[in-house]
């Protein structure tokens, strides 16, 4: 889509001077990843020091932050427009599990056209809820990029909002001061340019498995009721539906509770046996309840599936992308699709 900055005075320069663009970006950049790295000399496991900001201060500086992020178009990733092209095949009732985006909707699509090419013919990765909560996306904007790239970001930030809003109370759980864990975990460069900027869809799993992860443990160190067991394993089977690494938090924290409860054999069978219940489940329904089955089983090897050993050598002419959009003859790159 054409820039509408281009034509500008002054604004529109960068539009069109690439290596300005670049310099600018990575200058603004390096300052904030300084400022964050300058907050942390000032923070102790016990709390700031002076003039460290406090809590609440780190929340509005962290606000500060991301609002020119939130505002701009995404940067440093693109995934957002596989994002949008594999909802809009699902919404169209065909299996984004068993072909890309390319094929689904035509090379020329308006939602195919900001997929690097290696990306092209690459069927979904992702969990059943993500594609889910994506048709929904693609049913108010269509095939507007502009509009639905929006709407994920609305979505990214409201995970985002949740985060900030679990982490102090994980941090009280654990006796460690909130405005610490709020530095690493929320005001973070990663989280800035990784899930405003980028709009990434950990921005959906993360909050969803740290949320599930508070409801588990509760305030203090006792063993919480089995409702809250439940519901706290359900939130992180919900973030696996987006992304299959957060059912590993699950995990863990089974190994706790069977250490609280005793550590006895029948301990772990019961606690084993419970959790993947709740897994099986939660799974269950959201396979059935997006239209798409167990595909997305399928769709956990699509990172394997560009990989050739050429194009981990020294780079060639048949490792270029315009040879890898599943063309005779074409040999993939090894770029792994879960960052």
């Amino acid at each position: 889509m054409p820039n509408p900055l281009n034509g500008l005075r002054v604004i529109g320069l960068p539009a069109r001077n690439v290596t300005l663009a670049i310099a600018v970006t990575y200058a603004g950049l390096l300052m904030v990843v300084t400022a964050w790295l300058w907050i942390a000399r000032m923070l102790t496991t016990r709390g700031a020091r002076h003039p460290a900001p406090e809590r609440r201060e780190l929340g509005r500086t962290a606000i500060l932050w991301g609002v020119p992020l939130a505002l701009a178009p995404p940067m440093f990733s693109k995934d957002i427009y596989s994002y949008l092209a594999q909802s809009a095949t699902l919404a169209r009732g065909i299996d984004p599990y068993s072909i890309g985006p390319a094929q689904a909707l035509g090379i020329d699509g308006p939602l195919v056209r900001g997929i690097p090419t290696v990306w092209r013919d690459t069927p979904a990765p992702y969990g059943p809820l993500f594609l889910g909560l994506g048709r929904g996306i693609t049913a108010l904007s269509g095939d507007n990029v502009v509009l639905g790239i929006l709407e994920h970001r609305l979505l990214a930030l409201a995970g985002v909002a949740l985060l900030v809003w679990v982490l102090p109370r994980l941090a009280s759980r654990f006796d460690l001061d909130a405005g610490l864990v709020l530095w690493l975990g929320a005001a973070n460069p990663l989280v800035l340019f990784h899930m405003v900027s980028g709009i990434h869809n950990e921005s959906i799993m993360l909050p969803l498995m740290l949320l599930g992860l508070w409801v588990m443990l509760g305030r203090d160190d006792t063993v919480q009721p089995w409702w809250r067991i439940t519901a706290g394993a359900a939130l992180i089977v919900a973030a696996a539906s987006v992304k299959l690494p957060a059912l590993l938090a699950l995990g863990f924290v089974g190994v706790y509770l069977v250490r609280r409860r005793g550590g006895r054999l029948v301990d772990w069978a019961v606690t084993t046996a419970w959790l993947s219940a709740i897994a099986a489940a939660v799974l269950t329904f959201f396979s059935l309840a997006t239209g798409l089955g167990f595909n997305w089983v399928r769709g956990l090897s699509a990172p394997s599936a560009l990989s050739s050993p050429p194009c981990r050598s020294a780079p060639t002419s048949a490792c270029s992308p315009a040879r890898s959009a599943g063309s005779p003859g074409s040999v993939t790159t090894s770029t792994p699709r879960w960052a």
